[in-house]
């Protein structure tokens, strides 16, 4: 995950999808914004969960987990 930490570091914006199960259509997981954590629209896989946890939270952070 270390050019996905990279990327989000200098990215302005960064969308991060899983595409990790086999025969399904890749996800849409988070969303980064200048380095912080914009918006999470679903539950995260580990991988990403690991990967955004001490990430700060934008101000305008929406957590879409649970949602319908």
């Amino acid at each position: 995950m270390i050019n996905l930490a990279a990327a989000i570091e200098l990215a302005d914006r960064v969308y991060i999808y899983d595409n990790s199960v086999n025969d399904a259509e890749a996800a849409l997981c988070a969303r980064t914004q200048d380095g912080a954590l914009r918006k999470i629209y679903r539950e995260l896989p580990e991988w990403i969960s690991d990967a955004v946890v001490d990430l700060p939270k934008h101000v305008g952070f929406v957590d879409g987990r649970g949602a319908t």
